[in-house]
Protein backbone atom coordinates (compact mmCIF):
# COMPACT_ATOMS: atom_id res chain seq x y z
CA UNK A 1 0.00 0.00 0.00
CA UNK A 2 1.58 1.55 1.06
CA UNK A 3 1.61 1.06 -2.62
CA UNK A 4 -0.13 -2.17 -3.43
CA UNK A 5 2.08 -4.60 -1.54
CA UNK A 6 1.98 -7.00 -4.43
CA UNK A 7 3.62 -6.27 -7.76
CA UNK A 8 1.25 -4.62 -10.17
CA UNK A 9 1.39 -6.88 -13.24
CA UNK A 10 2.38 -5.25 -16.49
CA UNK A 11 0.42 -7.17 -19.13
CA UNK A 12 0.71 -6.59 -22.88
CA UNK A 13 -2.18 -4.50 -24.29
CA UNK A 14 -3.49 -7.51 -26.22
CA UNK A 15 -3.79 -9.50 -22.98
CA UNK A 16 -5.80 -6.68 -21.40
CA UNK A 17 -8.16 -6.53 -24.38
CA UNK A 18 -8.75 -10.29 -24.40
CA UNK A 19 -9.35 -10.43 -20.66
CA UNK A 20 -11.69 -7.43 -20.71
CA UNK A 21 -13.75 -8.96 -23.53
CA UNK A 22 -13.93 -12.23 -21.61
CA UNK A 23 -15.07 -10.48 -18.43
CA UNK A 24 -17.73 -8.45 -20.22
CA UNK A 25 -19.15 -11.55 -21.90
CA UNK A 26 -19.08 -13.46 -18.63
CA UNK A 27 -20.90 -10.63 -16.88
CA UNK A 28 -23.70 -10.75 -19.45
CA UNK A 29 -24.02 -14.51 -19.09
CA UNK A 30 -24.24 -14.39 -15.30
CA UNK A 31 -26.65 -11.48 -15.24
CA UNK A 32 -26.61 -8.48 -12.97
CA UNK A 33 -30.16 -8.05 -11.74
CA UNK A 34 -30.39 -8.24 -7.96
CA UNK A 35 -32.78 -10.74 -6.44
CA UNK A 36 -33.42 -9.54 -2.88
CA UNK A 37 -34.20 -12.08 -0.19
CA UNK A 38 -37.16 -10.57 1.69
CA UNK A 39 -37.57 -11.34 5.34
CA UNK A 40 -33.88 -12.01 6.02
CA UNK A 41 -31.57 -10.11 8.33
CA UNK A 42 -29.13 -8.07 6.29
CA UNK A 43 -25.87 -9.94 5.85
CA UNK A 44 -22.87 -8.17 4.32
CA UNK A 45 -19.65 -9.58 2.88
CA UNK A 46 -16.64 -7.24 2.65
CA UNK A 47 -13.98 -8.46 0.18
CA UNK A 48 -10.44 -7.09 0.40
CA UNK A 49 -7.52 -9.24 -0.87
CA UNK A 50 -4.63 -6.99 0.11
CA UNK A 51 -1.96 -6.94 2.79
CA UNK A 52 -1.45 -4.90 5.94
CA UNK A 53 -1.22 -1.35 4.64
CA UNK A 54 -4.37 -1.49 2.55
CA UNK A 55 -6.28 -3.32 5.25
CA UNK A 56 -5.41 -0.51 7.66
CA UNK A 57 -6.52 2.08 5.09
CA UNK A 58 -9.91 0.33 4.98
CA UNK A 59 -10.48 0.45 8.74
CA UNK A 60 -12.14 3.91 8.88
CA UNK A 61 -14.57 2.81 6.17
CA UNK A 62 -15.34 -0.43 8.01
CA UNK A 63 -16.23 1.59 11.10
CA UNK A 64 -18.50 3.74 8.93
CA UNK A 65 -20.12 0.61 7.47
CA UNK A 66 -21.07 -0.54 10.97
CA UNK A 67 -22.57 2.88 11.69
CA UNK A 68 -24.70 2.64 8.53
CA UNK A 69 -25.79 -0.95 9.21
CA UNK A 70 -25.82 -1.33 13.02
CA UNK A 71 -27.97 -4.50 13.00
CA UNK A 72 -26.37 -6.28 10.05
CA UNK A 73 -24.11 -9.29 10.22
CA UNK A 74 -20.84 -8.12 8.67
CA UNK A 75 -18.28 -10.68 7.52
CA UNK A 76 -14.79 -9.81 6.23
CA UNK A 77 -13.25 -11.93 3.47
CA UNK A 78 -9.49 -11.45 3.28
CA UNK A 79 -6.32 -13.39 2.57
CA UNK A 80 -4.95 -15.52 5.42
CA UNK A 81 -1.99 -13.09 5.52
CA UNK A 82 -4.38 -10.32 6.64
CA UNK A 83 -6.52 -12.17 9.16
CA UNK A 84 -4.57 -10.88 12.15
CA UNK A 85 -5.17 -7.28 11.03
CA UNK A 86 -8.95 -7.46 10.68
CA UNK A 87 -9.98 -10.12 13.17
CA UNK A 88 -9.62 -7.74 16.12
CA UNK A 89 -12.10 -5.21 14.69
CA UNK A 90 -15.36 -5.20 16.66
CA UNK A 91 -17.21 -4.09 13.53
CA UNK A 92 -16.86 -7.59 12.06
CA UNK A 93 -18.98 -10.45 13.30
CA UNK A 94 -16.69 -12.95 11.61
CA UNK A 95 -13.63 -13.22 9.35
CA UNK A 96 -13.24 -15.79 6.56
CA UNK A 97 -10.13 -16.25 4.46
CA UNK A 98 -9.36 -16.93 0.83
CA UNK A 99 -5.87 -17.24 -0.73
CA UNK A 100 -6.67 -14.65 -3.40
CA UNK A 101 -4.78 -15.24 -6.66
CA UNK A 102 -2.14 -12.60 -7.36
CA UNK A 103 -1.79 -11.70 -3.68
CA UNK A 104 -0.02 -14.74 -2.24
CA UNK A 105 3.45 -13.40 -3.13
CA UNK A 106 4.16 -16.77 -4.72
CA UNK A 107 5.23 -17.49 -8.31
CA UNK A 108 2.42 -17.88 -10.82
CA UNK A 109 1.38 -21.43 -11.58
CA UNK A 110 -1.24 -23.03 -13.78
CA UNK A 111 -3.39 -20.22 -15.29
CA UNK A 112 -6.55 -22.24 -14.59
CA UNK A 113 -5.92 -22.43 -10.85
CA UNK A 114 -7.39 -18.95 -10.07
CA UNK A 115 -10.66 -19.90 -11.77
CA UNK A 116 -10.91 -23.24 -9.99
CA UNK A 117 -10.33 -21.43 -6.70
CA UNK A 118 -13.00 -18.88 -7.63
CA UNK A 119 -15.57 -21.63 -8.11
CA UNK A 120 -14.64 -23.27 -4.81
CA UNK A 121 -14.86 -19.99 -2.90
CA UNK A 122 -18.18 -19.10 -4.54
CA UNK A 123 -19.62 -22.49 -3.58
CA UNK A 124 -18.40 -22.13 -0.01
CA UNK A 125 -20.26 -18.84 0.53
CA UNK A 126 -23.31 -19.46 -1.67
CA UNK A 127 -25.22 -21.05 1.16
CA UNK A 128 -24.45 -18.27 3.64
CA UNK A 129 -27.23 -16.04 2.36
CA UNK A 130 -25.29 -12.82 1.92
CA UNK A 131 -27.48 -9.95 0.76
CA UNK A 132 -24.69 -7.52 -0.16
CA UNK A 133 -21.01 -7.72 -1.10
CA UNK A 134 -18.60 -4.80 -1.05
CA UNK A 135 -15.57 -5.33 -3.31
CA UNK A 136 -13.15 -2.88 -1.75
CA UNK A 137 -10.21 -3.02 -4.14
CA UNK A 138 -10.67 -0.87 -7.23
CA UNK A 139 -9.44 -3.44 -9.77
CA UNK A 140 -10.49 -6.68 -8.10
CA UNK A 141 -12.57 -8.23 -10.87
CA UNK A 142 -11.83 -11.69 -9.42
CA UNK A 143 -13.61 -10.83 -6.18
CA UNK A 144 -16.52 -9.23 -8.01
CA UNK A 145 -16.89 -12.26 -10.27
CA UNK A 146 -16.71 -14.59 -7.28
CA UNK A 147 -19.50 -12.67 -5.55
CA UNK A 148 -21.62 -12.88 -8.70
CA UNK A 149 -21.04 -16.62 -9.11
CA UNK A 150 -21.96 -17.03 -5.43
CA UNK A 151 -25.33 -15.45 -6.18
CA UNK A 152 -25.00 -12.47 -3.84
CA UNK A 153 -27.84 -10.26 -5.10
CA UNK A 154 -26.30 -6.85 -4.44
CA UNK A 155 -22.67 -6.28 -5.39
CA UNK A 156 -21.06 -2.90 -4.77
CA UNK A 157 -17.65 -1.97 -6.15
CA UNK A 158 -15.75 0.59 -8.16
CA UNK A 159 -16.90 1.47 -11.65
CA UNK A 160 -13.83 0.17 -13.47
CA UNK A 161 -13.94 -1.64 -16.84
CA UNK A 162 -12.88 -5.08 -15.60
CA UNK A 163 -14.98 -4.94 -12.43
CA UNK A 164 -18.16 -3.27 -13.74
CA UNK A 165 -19.60 -6.37 -15.52
CA UNK A 166 -20.17 -8.09 -12.17
CA UNK A 167 -21.59 -5.20 -10.13
CA UNK A 168 -25.16 -4.19 -9.47
CA UNK A 169 -24.08 -0.90 -7.86
CA UNK A 170 -20.95 0.53 -9.48
CA UNK A 171 -19.53 3.53 -7.61
CA UNK A 172 -17.40 6.05 -9.48
CA UNK A 173 -13.69 5.72 -8.80
CA UNK A 174 -11.84 9.02 -8.82
CA UNK A 175 -8.13 8.54 -9.54
CA UNK A 176 -5.71 10.64 -7.51
CA UNK A 177 -7.42 10.30 -4.13
CA UNK A 178 -6.02 8.56 -1.10
CA UNK A 179 -7.15 4.97 -0.59
CA UNK A 180 -8.76 5.82 2.76
CA UNK A 181 -11.01 8.29 0.93
CA UNK A 182 -11.78 5.81 -1.86
CA UNK A 183 -12.81 3.18 0.69
CA UNK A 184 -15.04 5.65 2.51
CA UNK A 185 -16.70 6.72 -0.76
CA UNK A 186 -17.47 3.10 -1.63
CA UNK A 187 -19.19 2.48 1.70
CA UNK A 188 -20.98 5.82 1.53
CA UNK A 189 -22.19 4.95 -1.99
CA UNK A 190 -21.15 8.23 -3.58
CA UNK A 191 -17.88 9.70 -4.90
CA UNK A 192 -18.76 13.03 -3.27
CA UNK A 193 -16.81 12.70 -0.05
CA UNK A 194 -15.30 15.38 2.15
CA UNK A 195 -11.83 14.06 3.11
CA UNK A 196 -12.24 15.68 6.53
CA UNK A 197 -15.14 13.30 7.24
CA UNK A 198 -12.95 10.22 6.84
CA UNK A 199 -11.90 8.88 10.20
CA UNK A 200 -8.30 8.16 11.28
CA UNK A 201 -6.47 4.84 11.11
CA UNK A 202 -6.71 2.88 14.32
CA UNK A 203 -5.39 -0.38 15.68
CA UNK A 204 -6.29 -1.57 19.18
CA UNK A 205 -3.22 -2.81 21.05
CA UNK A 206 -4.10 -5.50 23.64
CA UNK A 207 -2.74 -4.79 27.12
CA UNK A 208 -1.09 -8.21 27.34
CA UNK A 209 0.80 -7.40 24.13
CA UNK A 210 2.27 -4.31 25.77
CA UNK A 211 3.58 -6.49 28.56
CA UNK A 212 5.05 -9.01 26.12
CA UNK A 213 6.67 -6.18 24.17
CA UNK A 214 8.26 -4.75 27.30
CA UNK A 215 9.62 -8.15 28.30
CA UNK A 216 11.07 -8.64 24.81
CA UNK A 217 12.79 -5.25 24.94
CA UNK A 218 14.05 -5.90 28.48
CA UNK A 219 15.70 -9.08 27.20
CA UNK A 220 17.64 -6.77 24.86
CA UNK A 221 18.70 -4.43 27.66
CA UNK A 222 16.03 -1.79 27.13
CA UNK A 223 14.22 -0.76 30.30
CA UNK A 224 10.63 0.26 30.65
CA UNK A 225 11.51 3.96 30.93
CA UNK A 226 14.00 4.01 28.07
CA UNK A 227 12.84 5.97 25.01
CA UNK A 228 13.16 3.99 21.79
CA UNK A 229 13.64 4.85 18.15
CA UNK A 230 12.39 2.19 15.71
CA UNK A 231 13.66 1.47 12.21
CA UNK A 232 11.70 -0.96 10.06
CA UNK A 233 13.99 -1.35 7.02
CA UNK A 234 11.98 -3.98 5.13
CA UNK A 235 9.02 -3.70 2.78
CA UNK A 236 6.84 -5.85 0.58
CA UNK A 237 9.05 -5.12 -2.42
CA UNK A 238 12.86 -4.93 -2.35
CA UNK A 239 12.81 -1.95 -4.71
CA UNK A 240 11.51 0.20 -1.83
CA UNK A 241 14.39 -0.46 0.58
CA UNK A 242 17.00 2.08 1.65
CA UNK A 243 20.73 1.56 2.16
CA UNK A 244 21.97 0.31 5.58
CA UNK A 245 24.77 2.87 5.74
CA UNK A 246 22.22 5.67 5.35
CA UNK A 247 20.14 4.25 8.19
CA UNK A 248 23.33 4.19 10.22
CA UNK A 249 24.00 7.87 9.52
CA UNK A 250 20.44 8.97 10.35
CA UNK A 251 20.09 6.91 13.52
CA UNK A 252 23.52 7.98 14.73
CA UNK A 253 22.54 11.64 14.66
CA UNK A 254 19.10 11.08 16.16
CA UNK A 255 20.31 8.84 18.96
CA UNK A 256 23.03 11.33 19.88
CA UNK A 257 20.39 14.05 20.12
CA UNK A 258 17.65 12.15 21.95
CA UNK A 259 19.48 9.56 24.04
CA UNK A 260 17.01 6.95 22.79
CA UNK A 261 17.73 3.24 22.26
CA UNK A 262 17.58 1.82 18.73
CA UNK A 263 15.18 -1.04 17.91
CA UNK A 264 15.13 -2.70 14.47
CA UNK A 265 11.95 -4.56 13.53
CA UNK A 266 10.93 -6.83 10.69
CA UNK A 267 9.46 -10.18 9.79
CA UNK A 268 11.28 -13.49 9.99
CA UNK A 269 12.32 -13.23 6.34
CA UNK A 270 13.80 -9.77 7.04
CA UNK A 271 16.07 -10.86 9.88
CA UNK A 272 19.23 -10.72 7.76
CA UNK A 273 18.31 -7.25 6.48
CA UNK A 274 17.71 -6.03 10.03
CA UNK A 275 21.08 -7.42 11.14
CA UNK A 276 22.77 -5.77 8.17
CA UNK A 277 21.36 -2.43 9.28
CA UNK A 278 22.40 -3.11 12.87
CA UNK A 279 25.95 -3.98 11.81
CA UNK A 280 26.22 -0.67 9.95
CA UNK A 281 25.09 1.41 12.94
CA UNK A 282 27.63 2.78 15.44
CA UNK A 283 25.14 2.55 18.32
CA UNK A 284 24.05 -0.76 19.85
CA UNK A 285 20.66 -1.89 18.66
CA UNK A 286 17.99 -4.43 19.59
CA UNK A 287 17.17 -6.54 16.54
CA UNK A 288 13.75 -8.08 17.13
CA UNK A 289 12.94 -8.96 13.51
CA UNK A 290 11.15 -12.29 13.40
CA UNK A 291 10.48 -12.26 17.14
CA UNK A 292 7.12 -10.48 17.26
CA UNK A 293 3.58 -11.29 16.30
CA UNK A 294 1.35 -8.49 15.04
CA UNK A 295 0.15 -7.47 18.51
CA UNK A 296 3.66 -7.27 19.96
CA UNK A 297 4.92 -5.37 16.93
CA UNK A 298 2.08 -2.89 17.36
CA UNK A 299 2.95 -2.52 21.06
CA UNK A 300 6.62 -1.85 20.25
CA UNK A 301 5.65 0.73 17.65
CA UNK A 302 3.19 2.36 20.06
CA UNK A 303 5.96 2.75 22.65
CA UNK A 304 8.40 4.37 20.19
CA UNK A 305 9.09 8.08 20.01
CA UNK A 306 9.48 7.75 16.21
CA UNK A 307 9.24 4.99 13.58
CA UNK A 308 11.17 5.23 10.31
CA UNK A 309 11.32 3.05 7.23
CA UNK A 310 10.33 2.69 3.60
CA UNK A 311 6.67 2.61 2.63
CA UNK A 312 5.32 -0.60 4.21
CA UNK A 313 2.47 -2.03 6.23
CA UNK A 314 4.29 -1.64 9.59
CA UNK A 315 4.82 2.08 8.89
CA UNK A 316 1.05 2.45 8.49
CA UNK A 317 0.61 0.34 11.62
CA UNK A 318 2.74 2.90 13.46
CA UNK A 319 0.40 5.64 12.21
CA UNK A 320 -2.58 3.59 13.39
CA UNK A 321 -1.19 3.30 16.95
CA UNK A 322 -0.45 7.03 17.09
CA UNK A 323 3.35 7.14 16.79
CA UNK A 324 5.09 9.79 14.63
CA UNK A 325 6.62 8.37 11.45
CA UNK A 326 9.03 9.11 8.63
CA UNK A 327 8.30 7.08 5.50
CA UNK A 328 10.45 6.88 2.37
CA UNK A 329 8.64 6.75 -0.99
CA UNK A 330 9.80 6.05 -4.54
CA UNK A 331 7.70 3.84 -6.83
CA UNK A 332 4.54 4.26 -4.73
CA UNK A 333 2.58 7.50 -4.86
CA UNK A 334 2.17 8.99 -1.36
CA UNK A 335 -0.84 10.97 -2.57
CA UNK A 336 -2.63 7.63 -2.91
CA UNK A 337 -0.84 5.47 -0.36
CA UNK A 338 0.88 7.85 2.02
CA UNK A 339 0.38 8.03 5.80
CA UNK A 340 -3.25 8.73 6.69
CA UNK A 341 -2.63 11.03 9.61
CA UNK A 342 -1.59 14.60 10.50
CA UNK A 343 1.19 15.56 8.04
CA UNK A 344 3.14 17.41 10.72
CA UNK A 345 3.52 14.12 12.65
CA UNK A 346 3.84 11.77 9.68
CA UNK A 347 6.51 12.88 7.26
CA UNK A 348 6.99 11.61 3.72
CA UNK A 349 10.41 11.80 2.09
CA UNK A 350 9.88 11.38 -1.64
CA UNK A 351 12.50 10.32 -4.16
CA UNK A 352 13.57 13.09 -6.51
CA UNK A 353 13.97 10.75 -9.47
CA UNK A 354 11.94 12.16 -12.39
CA UNK A 355 10.24 8.79 -13.00
CA UNK A 356 8.96 8.50 -9.42
CA UNK A 357 6.30 7.52 -8.63
CA UNK A 358 6.05 4.96 -11.42
CA UNK A 359 3.67 2.63 -9.59
CA UNK A 360 5.70 -0.47 -10.51
CA UNK A 361 6.91 -2.96 -7.95
CA UNK A 362 7.39 -5.98 -10.18
CA UNK A 363 10.81 -5.41 -11.68
CA UNK A 364 12.76 -8.66 -12.14
CA UNK A 365 15.53 -9.17 -9.56
CA UNK A 366 18.24 -8.55 -12.13
CA UNK A 367 16.74 -5.12 -12.94
CA UNK A 368 16.36 -3.88 -9.37
CA UNK A 369 19.90 -2.41 -9.17
CA UNK A 370 18.95 -0.08 -12.04
CA UNK A 371 15.99 1.35 -10.12
CA UNK A 372 17.57 3.25 -7.25
CA UNK A 373 14.86 5.85 -6.70
CA UNK A 374 14.56 5.05 -2.99
CA UNK A 375 18.22 4.22 -2.38
CA UNK A 376 19.30 7.66 -3.59
CA UNK A 377 17.05 9.58 -1.19
CA UNK A 378 19.52 11.82 0.70
CA UNK A 379 20.15 10.94 4.33
CA UNK A 380 20.00 14.63 5.24
CA UNK A 381 16.39 14.79 4.00
CA UNK A 382 15.43 11.94 6.32
CA UNK A 383 17.19 13.58 9.29
CA UNK A 384 15.32 16.81 8.58
CA UNK A 385 11.95 15.01 8.35
CA UNK A 386 12.62 13.10 11.57
CA UNK A 387 13.56 16.29 13.40
CA UNK A 388 10.33 17.96 12.26
CA UNK A 389 8.17 14.97 13.23
CA UNK A 390 9.74 14.77 16.70
CA UNK A 391 9.31 18.51 17.18
CA UNK A 392 5.62 18.30 16.22
CA UNK A 393 5.13 15.43 18.67
CA UNK A 394 6.75 17.39 21.50
CA UNK A 395 4.59 20.43 20.73
CA UNK A 396 1.43 18.32 20.77
CA UNK A 397 2.37 16.92 24.19
CA UNK A 398 3.25 20.28 25.73
CA UNK A 399 0.59 21.81 28.00
CA UNK A 400 -1.21 24.85 26.54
Amino acid sequence: MSSYPLPVPQHPPSTHRIRRAFLQITGKIIGLHPTPRPGTTEKILVIRPDHMGDLLFAMPAIGHLRELYPEAEIVGMIGPWGKAVWERLPEFDRIITCPFPGFTRQPKGNPLVPYRLLIRCAKSIRGEGFDTAFVMRFDHWWGALMAAVAGIPRRIGYDRPDVRPFLTDPISYRPGRHEAIQNWALIEGTPEVDPASVGPLFFPVPEDARGRANRLLESEGIGGDDPILVVHPGSGSPIKRWMPEKWAYVTGLLLDRTGAKLVITGGASERSLAEEVADACRHPSAVIAGRTDLDVLAAVLARAMLVMGPDSGPLHLAVAVGTPTVALYGPADPTLFGPWGPPERHKVVMSEWPCAPCGRLDFPPEEIPEHRCVQEIPAEAVVRAATEALSAARTAMSPP
